[in-house]
């Protein structure tokens, strides 16, 4: 087995989910480089890896197809945006907190991104709330009123 070949399986086994930058970071590849692409490219053709989206991948477990293949969605959902972070019911269900089951997954954004249906699986974006710079303080007039 070649050396990148065992530095591609090490990456495979500690990511689960994972994007072409982070590839490209791992194996100090430029951005120009159509290298990544090529990695990721053969080593779907070999069934290690399925892809989510454009430049979204998970690792296909040995014994497993692309299909067959059981994807976190938690983690995905904190990798479909370089800020993602979990939303509403999402971020209650990480942390143990849910009455009921969903299928859809909620993460904030500070950009849009397209909804994306993985399987049976509902991934939406939310736009971060704006901060709250149009508000006035009225926090002295409380004070000053008192």
């Amino acid at each position: 087995m070649a050396s990148n070949d065992k530095k591609i399986l090490v990456f495979l086994e500690t990511h689960p989910v994972f994007t072409i930058e982070e590839i490209r970071e791992y194996f100090s590849i430029s951005n120009g480089s159509r290298e990544a692409s090529d990695l990721l490219l053969n080593n779907k053709r070999m069934g290690r890896i399925g892809a989510l989206k454009a430049g979204l991948y998970f690792v296909v477990r040995p014994g497993n197809t692309e299909k067959s293949t059981q994807v976190d969605p938690f983690l995905l959902t904190a990798k479909l945006a370089k800020d993602a972070v979990l939303a509403f019911h999402s971020a209650l269900d990480v942390l143990g907190f849910n009455h009921s089951s969903f299928n859809s997954y909620y993460y904030y954004s500070s950009r849009p991104h397209p909804a994306i249906l993985f399987r049976n699986d509902h991934f939406r974006c939310i736009l971060f709330p704006e901060y709250r710079q149009n508000i006035p303080d009225r926090s002295e007039e409380r004070r000053v009123g008192k």
